[in-house]
């Protein structure tokens, strides 16, 4: 009995090792996000802060983005983004009318290409700054943390679903 039970604890630290490193095996490559001109610093922005928490979350094992590697590496997935839709929000209306009218946001669209270049997943994903900030000084910092952690929770679950027969 103690031997069953040693044998199958070794095998399964034979094997779980492996299926784990079958997930970090999958390579990421951020390209360079597109963005109305009037969005390009907050984009660039939710771009840092997307790299970031992608390369902390560990659902890939490398990485890389269109600043350190020109051209996707070989066998990578690929990560875009465009800008949809941005306002940088209006101060005046925000606060002569109030209850969230004048807010600023970004909706950004993802889309997640295998390494065989075919889209397999898409994603709208629309950021507001805080209601107690004001718009600017939080445009260039929590809502691309916002935008990065949403992104991250929805990468997740696709990433998830797919380990799924």
């Amino acid at each position: 009995m103690k031997t069953t039970l040693l044998v199958l604890f070794s095998l399964s630290l034979y094997f779980v090792p492996k299926t784990l490193a079958a997930d970090q095996a999958k390579n990421l490559w951020l390209a360079r996000f597109t963005s109305p001109s009037n969005a390009t610093a907050v984009v660039a922005s939710a771009q840092t802060a997307d790299l970031e928490a992608i390369q902390q979350s560990g659902l890939f094992g490398k990485v890389s983005s269109f600043r350190t590697e020109t051209e996707k590496p070989d066998g990578a997935w690929e990560l875009s983004a465009d800008a949809i839709d941005y306002s940088h929000g209006s101060t005046a209306k925000s606060m002569l009318v109030g209850f969230g009218s004048g807010r600023a946001h970004l909706v950004m669209e993802y889309k997640l290409k295998n390494p065989a270049g075919e889209t397999v997943w898409t994603s709208k994903i629309k950021t507001h700054p805080s209601f107690w900030s004001s718009a600017v000084t939080d445009l260039h910092n929590a809502k691309a943390d916002r935008q990065a952690q949403k992104l991250l929770d929805e990468l997740t679950k696709f990433m998830q679903s797919q380990k799924q027969p």
